[in-house]
């Protein structure tokens, strides 16, 4: 038996699937599921998502969780807190899924699994990928690509280990 921790934004489907495959395999205690804190769309796509997970996983009575995923500092301290009390109090193995969480999320997440021996991290690869581009060698497809380069970049912010 194993805890499961998951981070919710726009995919709550492939969380389902890495949950159902764990079920089979190891079977699972306890689940926790973040969420984006935040108040903007993002924020209410990922609280709307965990809600979702939350109706479909009650018979896990799955822990909800508010967290900053842009936040280096939220992430560590909240997921720390989580796998600390799993591994050293209750002796527990524990799983993370980064599927669905930005990249500042994924690197203080794997900073934390690199502390505990039975830490491990995982995501759900996507059955098919780029459905939702146009195909190449037609004007939407470069309409498409300038508008998703179209997105002006802030000051880089460091990882800190």
């Amino acid at each position: 038996m194993v805890i499961t921790i998951n981070y919710v934004g726009f995919h709550p489907t492939l969380i389902l699937d890495g949950l159902r495959h764990i079920m089979k395999t190891k079977g699972i205690e306890r689940i926790y599921i973040l969420y984006d804190r935040k108040d903007d769309s993002y924020g209410r796509v990922s609280r709307r998502n965990a809600n979702k997970l939350k109706e479909m996983l009650a018979f896990f009575e799955p822990r909800l969780v508010p967290v900053n995923p842009l936040s280096q500092e939220n992430i560590f301290s909240t997921i720390y807190a989580i796998v600390r009390n799993e591994i050293q109090e209750n002796k527990c193995e524990v799983l993370i899924d980064v599927t669905d969480m930005p990249p500042i999320a994924v690197a203080s997440t794997t900073m934390v699994a690199l502390m505990f021996p039975r830490a491990y991290l995982y995501y759900v690869p996507a059955e098919s990928r780029g459905d939702f581009i146009p195909p190449p060698d037609t004007p939407a497809f470069e309409d498409w690509v300038e508008e998703k380069d179209n997105v002006r970049g802030r000051e880089p912010k460091g990882i800190e280990l």
